[in-house]
């Protein structure tokens, strides 16, 4: 069974953009890193659910990289808007090599990744889009034991829901509640450190 392992969101300028989710969330990111594969960077947060933490990440396009394959998260493109986006959701798994060879995930070929010490394998489609517009998950196996939540004390976020069209089909062990009537596109809840409930829906 899959598990959910993190929440992506998108933004054009990583920095402004870390700034104004930062004083959303009521903390700072934990982490964060470059991608020298895909020339994006990202910061980090962790979240806490029911069962068990996930984290969420802001990425973005690197200015300063060049590339060395087509941008992930449909990151090949600028957004329109300055506003942060919602993008999808990554879901870890132990059997990658399995789950590639059959529909919702076929369309995903397996890739080896590395950033610091961290190493793992990645399903990702051939142009970089997101699988069935963000709708879908891309799919992570981390190597080597080491995880980005590694040491990472709770930040007091946590994740109250998620909705969209394909979430009930999917065999995942979801650690927080599916909402019922969200309409078709991804959109998740979140509530911040300081209380406030924070909204994003995929466009």
């Amino acid at each position: 069974m899959l598990k959910l392992d993190h929440i992506a969101l998108g933004a054009n300028d990583l920095e402004k953009s870390c700034e104004a989710l930062s004083q959303q969330l009521g903390v700072l990111p934990f982490g964060g890193g470059e991608h020298e594969l895909f020339g994006t960077h990202n910061k980090l947060w962790r979240i806490e659910t029911a069962d068990y933490p996930v984290y969420l990440e802001l990425i973005a396009a690197n200015p300063k990289a060049e590339p060395k394959r087509a941008r992930w998260f449909g990151l090949e493109k600028s957004f329109l808007s300055e506003d942060i986006q919602l993008l999808g959701f990554i879901a870890s798994t132990q059997s990658i090599d399995g789950l590639v060879q059959k529909p919702p995930f076929d369309l995903l070929d397996v890739i080896d990744v590395t950033r610091g010490v961290l190493n793992w394998r990645f399903g990702i489609t051939k142009d970089g889009a997101l699988l069935d517009d963000g709708a879908l998950p891309y799919l992570i196996e981390w190597q080597g034991g080491r995880h980005p939540l590694d040491g990472v004390a709770p930040q007091h976020i946590e994740l109250k829901s998620m909705a969209g069209k394909a979430l009930d089909g999917l065999d995942l062990n979801w650690p927080c509640m599916l909402a019922r009537g969200g309409g078709q596109a991804l959109s998740v809840e979140l509530i911040a450190a300081n209380g406030e409930t924070l909204r994003f829906k995929r466009a």
